[in-house]
C-alpha cells in the first residue's frame, strides 16, 4: 500500500461567487464523503495536532501530520475569521455579491448568522489590499473560530510598489523555507487544505494511462442545475521553490500584487475551478507552533491554482482604523468611541461607568490587562448594541449592567456576569461565571475553547445549547437537572471543578427515547429516575461519583462515528446511475442523507467511569457495542445485559441537535439491534438474587460475580441467554436455588456462604458447568451452621446438565466441631457430607511407616495410593 505522508499543512476554506462554484472530486482513490468529512471536521477528521492515517478507498493510505479546525471559516467557506469581528475574502467576490441575500447565504458561521458591512450595505468597513484581498468587519464578534495571518518578519504593506512587493516575496519564500526546514513540509512541498460548494463534478484514476476520466461531469451537473451546499475538501501543494510570484493582472483582476502557487494533491484530490473563490489557506507554522492563513483563492487554471496573500502586515494596518485605546481610570461611556473596539490596559483595572445607554454599533470591549467592571452611574442603563467582549488571559471584566443585545464573548479571559435579564450569550473562548440567576435567556457555546461557570444555584433547563466543538458547563458544585442537553458532539462536555460534589439529573424526554450525547466528568453523581423510554448515554462519562438509576432503562453505548451529509438533491437518479456505471457504488451503509447509522462499521469507543460504582434499583442497564465500563455494578431487583442480541441507538440529527440560529435543539432517535460479543467485564458485580444477567454471543468474561440471596425464592434465572459465561470468581449466598442457564466456567474462586439443610442445590447450572484447574472450592461454614448441617446427610451444593472438572481444589480442612468435610462429584453433581471420623486424605501419612521397609524396591509407592478414592471427582 502507498503511504502518502505529509508535514505541513495548508487548509483551504470554501467559496461562494455569484458564479456557480465547482470542484472535481476523484471518487476512485476516495469516497465523495471523504471530501465532505474532511471539510467539516467530521468523521475520521477531529481536529488535532498528531498524524492522522487515513485508509483510501482504493486500499491506500494517506497520512495527514496535523487536521486543522474549520471553526474559522464560514458555512459557505469563502470567508475566513481573524478574530473579533474581522473577516478576510477576494475582492472580485464582492463585485458580484450585490444581491440582497448576500448576508442571509454567506453570512453563517457555525449556528450564528452575522451581517458583513460591505459596500452594499448602510456602513462599509471594505478595505482592498494587494491584488484581491479584501478585510471588512462584521456586526458581531465571531465565536466559531478564529486564525491569524502569517507573521513573516519585516514584511512592508503589499501593494505599494512592485519593488516593495518583489522583495516581500523573497521574505515569503524564506518564511516557507524555515517552516520546511523545520519539519513541516513533505519533500520540498507544503500541503494545502481546500473546501468548497457549489456545482461538482466526479472523475476517477484513469487504469492503464496517467490522468482522469469523467464520472459525472461538472457540466452535466450544471445542465441539471445541480449546486451542491455541502462542503467538501481537498489538498493542494505549494512547492518552497516557487511559493510565491508577482502578476500584473490574474483573469479579470487587473490589480497587480503577490500570489500563492499551487496545484491539486493526487493523493487527496480535489481539482478547483472557476467560481471558488475568496478561500482561505491555512498552514501549520512548526516554527511558530500553530495554523495561520497565507491567502485567499483568486483564479484557478486548469490545476494550477493562485491565493491573493493575507499577511499581518496589511491586516494590522486595517485593523488600527477599527481600535480606540482607553487610558485613564474611572472612565465613562463618553470616552468610548463608537464603531471600535475600545481597548483597555491596566495593570490593576479600573472601573467603566455607563452614563446612558451604551451604543457602540460594530465596536466591543476589549481588555488586555487587569480587572474592570462595567457598571451603572445614573439611572439604569443598558447595553443597546455591541460587537461583543474580548478578554484576554488573565484579565478580567465585571459585567454588571444589562445587556439588551446578545453578548459575544471571545479571548481567553474572564466576564463575570453579575446581572440578569441579559439577552443570548455566545460563548466562543474564555470563562463565562455567572454570579445570578437568570442571567441570559439563551446561552450558545461553541467551538470547544469556552467554559461556562456556575455562581449560584440557578437552573440551566432547556436554556443552554453545544454547537460545533462543543465546550464545557462547570457546575461548580450545583446541582442540575437537564431533559436532555443540545450537543453536537461529546466535546460538549458537562464538569464539576469544585471539591463540593455535585448532582446531574437526566430526566429524558418525556414519552421519546433519548440519546446523551454530551459527556460528563469530574466531581458529579449522574441521577435517572426512568420514564418508561430509554435514556442512551453515548458521548461517555468518567466520573468521582456514581451513576444511579431508578425503575429506569439506560444503554451505554460507543458512538457511530457521525459523518458530513450530502444535499440530497445533488444526487439524482441520474447521477447515481452513472456512479454505479463507473462502478463506483458507495457501500450499503453509506446512506449520505445521514449522519450514521447502526450497521456502518465505524464506531467511536465510549468509556464509562463510575468510581462509586453504577447502582441499579428495579431498572435495566444495557452495555453496548464499543462501551468500556469500569465501575462496580449493584443491582437490587435489576435486570444486567451484557452481550447478545441488544438493542442500539443512533439520532438522525447527530451532530446538528442544535441547529438553526444555535438557540433551537432537534432528535430523532431510531432503536435497532446488533450482536455484541467477546464481552470482557473487568469490574465486580454484586446483584441480589432477584437480579438478572443476559449473556449471548460467543464468551462473556467477568471478573467478580456476587449474587447475595434473599428470602423468597428467584422467579427467574441468575444468568440468562444462549451465549457462554466464564467467571474468575464467583459467590453466591442464601438459601434459595440460583440457576444459571449458560455454559458456565469458574477459573479461580467457587463460594457458597449460606445454604438450607434441604437436599435442594444451591446452584443449578442447566448446561455445562466447567470447574477450571486448580479452582479453589470453598464452603462459608459460618453459615453452614445456621443451616443446621448433620452428620448423617448428603447435601448437593451444585447441579448441572455435565460436570467437567479441571482439577478444582476443595478446600477440606475446615472443621465444624469434630466433623470433617467429604466432597464427591458424582451424576453431575457436587455433593458434600460431615464425617466423624478423620478423612484418610487428609493425613495419608498415618499408615504408610508400618511396612515402607519391608518391599522398599517392589512397591514403593503401592502404600500412599491405597485409599484415593476419597478425594472429590
Amino acid at each position: 500500500m502507498k503511504n502518502n505522508k505529509f508535514g505541513i499543512s495548508i487548509a483551504l476554506a470554501s467559496i461562494l461567487c455569484a458564479c456557480a462554484n465547482a470542484q472535481v472530486m476523484d471518487i476512485g482513490t476516495n469516497y465523495y464523503r471523504d471530501y465532505l468529512d474532511f471539510a467539516q471536521n467530521k468523521g475520521v477528521f477531529a481536529p488535532q495536532d498528531a498524524p492522522l492515517e487515513f485508509a483510501q478507498r482504493n486500499g491506500d493510505k494517506f497520512t495527514f501530520d496535523k487536521i486543522p479546525n474549520s471553526g474559522a471559516r464560514n458555512n459557505k467557506g469563502n470567508f475566513t475569521s481573524l478574530g473579533r469581528n474581522f473577516v478576510v475574502t477576494a475582492n472580485h467576490t464582492l463585485d458580484a455579491a450585490a444581491a440582497s441575500n448576500f448576508n442571509e447565504n454567506r453570512g453563517w458561521f457555525g449556528n450564528t448568522k452575522y451581517e458583513y458591512l460591505t459596500s452594499h450595505m448602510a456602513t462599509s468597513t471594505e478595505k482592498l489590499y494587494n491584488s484581491d484581498t479584501t478585510y471588512m468587519r462584521t456586526t458581531k464578534y465571531i465565536v466559531e473560530g478564529q486564525i491569524d495571518p502569517i507573521d513573516v518578519p519585516n514584511l512592508d504593506i503589499s501593494g505599494d510598489s512592485r519593488a516593495t512587493d518583489e522583495a516581500n516575496i523573497d521574505k515569503i519564500q524564506n518564511y516557507l523555507n524555515d517552516i520546511k526546514n523545520s519539519g513541516g513540509a513533505r519533500g520540498d512541498n507544503v500541503l494545502a487544505y481546500q473546501a468548497g460548494t457549489g456545482a461538482l463534478g466526479l472523475e476517477k484514476p484513469k487504469i492503464d494511462t496517467d490522468g482522469y476520466s469523467d464520472v459525472v461531469s461538472a457540466r452535466e451537473f450544471e445542465d441539471q442545475n445541480i449546486v451542491n451546499q455541502a462542503l467538501g475538501g481537498s489538498v493542494n501543494e505549494i512547492s518552497t521553490h516557487y511559493s510565491a510570484n508577482y502578476k500584473t493582472h490574474i483573469s479579470s483582476i487587473n490589480r497587480p500584487g503577490i500570489y500563492m502557487f499551487m496545484t491539486s494533491d493526487r493523493g487527496f484530490r480535489n481539482r478547483l475551478l472557476p467560481g471558488d473563490s475568496g478561500s482561505g489557506f491555512f498552514v501549520y507554522d512548526t516554527v511558530a507552533q500553530k495554523w495561520v492563513l497565507v491567502g485567499v483563492l483568486s483564479a484557478v487554471a486548469d490545476n494550477s491554482n493562485h491565493a491573493s496573500i493575507v499577511t499581518m502586515r496589511d491586516f494590522s494596518d486595517y485593523r488600527r482604523n477599527y481600535e480606540n485605546l482607553v487610558s485613564g481610570l474611572n472612565v465613562s461611556n463618553a470616552q468610548l468611541v463608537r464603531n471600535k473596539d475600545n481597548i483597555f490596559n491596566a495593570a490593576n483595572g479600573s472601573s467603566i461607568t455607563l452614563n446612558s445607554n451604551l451604543d457602540l454599533g460594530h465596536g466591543g470591549i476589549v481588555v488586555n490587562s487587569g480587572n474592570f467592571t462595567l457598571l451603572n452611574g445614573i439611572g439604569s442603563n443598558k447595553i443597546t448594541r455591541l460587537a461583543g467582549f474580548d478578554v484576554a488571559g488573565g484579565a478580567s471584566l465585571s459585567l454588571n449592567v444589562v445587556a439588551d443585545t446578545s453578548v459575544h464573548k471571545v479571548g481567553k479571559g474572564s466576564l463575570i456576569v453579575n446581572s440578569s435579564g441579559n439577552k443570548a450569550l455566545r460563548l466562543g473562548d474564555g470563562v463565562v461565571e455567572l454570579k445570578t440567576a437568570n442571567a441570559f435567556e439563551n446561552i450558545y457555546v461553541t467551538s470547544g475553547r469556552g467554559l461556562l461557570k456556575l455562581g449560584v444555584d440557578d437552573s440551566l433547563k432547556d436554556k443552554i445549547f453545544f454547537g460545533n466543538g462543543g465546550g464545557k458547563l462547570d457546575l461548580n458544585g450545583f446541582d442540575q437537572i437537564f431533559s436532555n442537553v443540545s450537543a453536537n458532539s461529546n466535546a460538549a462536555k458537562i464538569t464539576n471543578l469544585s471539591a463540593q460534589k455535585a448532582t446531574l439529573k437526566i430526566n429524558g424526554e418525556s414519552g421519546k427515547d433519548t440519546i446523551f450525547h454530551a459527556s460528563v466528568d469530574k466531581n458529579i453523581d449522574v441521577k435517572h429516575d426512568g420514564q418508561g423510554r430509554e435514556l442512551v448515554f453515548d458521548g461517555g462519562f468518567d466520573i468521582d461519583g456514581s451513576l444511579t438509576l431508578n425503575n429506569a432503562n439506560v444503554t451505554l453505548q460507543g458512538h457511530p462515528t457521525a459523518h458530513a451529509t450530502a444535499d440530497a438533491s445533488v444526487l439524482t437518479q441520474a447521477v447515481k446511475d452513472k456512479i454505479t456505471a463507473a462502478g463506483l457504488s458507495e457501500p450499503s451503509y453509506m446512506d449520505l442523507t445521514r449522519p450514521s447509522a447502526l450497521s456502518q462499521p465505524d464506531w467511536d469507543k465510549r468509556e464509562f467511569n463510575a468510581k462509586e460504582g453504577i447502582n441499579l434499583n428495579s431498572s435495566e442497564l444495557t452495555i453496548g457495542k464499543e462501551a468500556n465500563v469500569n465501575g462496580e455494578i449493584k443491582a437490587a431487583n435489576s435486570v444486567i445485559n451484557l452481550s447478545g442480541d441488544l438493542a442500539h441507538y443512533t439520532d438522525k440529527f447527530d451532530g446538528s441537535n442544535t441547529y438553526d440560529d444555535g438557540l433551537k435543539y432537534r432528535q430523532n432517535v431510531e432503536k435497532g439491534n446488533l450482536l455484541v460479543k467477546d464481552v470482557s467485564f473487568k469490574n465486580k458485580i454484586v446483584m441480589d438474587s432477584d437480579s438478572m444477567l443476559r449473556v449471548g454471543g460467543t464468551t462473556t468474561k467477568l471478573r467478580e460475580l456476587v449474587v447475595n440471596g434473599k428470602n423468597t425464592a428467584p422467579t427467574r434465572s441468575i444468568a440468562a441467554g444462549s451465549g457462554k459465561l466464564e467467571i474468575e470468581d464467583l459467590e453466591v449466598s442464601g438459601s434459595n436455588k440460583l440457576t444459571f442457564d449458560p455454559d458456565t466456567t469458574v477459573t479461580k474462586n467457587l463460594n457458597i456462604k449460606d445454604f438450607g439443610n434441604t437436599n435442594e442445590p444451591i446452584l443449578d447450572f442447566k448446561k455445562v458447568l466447567t470447574l477450571g484447574a486448580g479452582m479453589k472450592f470453598n464452603i462459608d461454614f459460618t453459615a453452614a451452621l445456621e443451616g443446621q448441617m448433620t452428620a448423617d446427610k448428603t447435601y448437593t451444593l451444585v447441579s448441572a446438565t455435565n460436570i467437567v472438572n479441571e482439577g478444582a481444589i476443595f478446600n477440606t480442612e475446615q472443621k465444624i466441631g469434630d466433623l470433617f468435610t467429604t466432597y464427591t462429584i458424582k451424576d453431575n453433581k457436587v455433593l458434600m457430607s460431615l464425617n466423624k471420623t478423620e478423612k484418610p486424605e487428609t493425613k495419608p501419612e498415618t499408615k504408610p511407616e508400618t511396612k515402607p521397609e519391608t518391599k522398599p524396591e517392589t512397591k514403593p509407592e503401592t502404600k500412599p495410593e491405597t485409599k484415593p478414592e476419597t478425594k472429590p471427582e
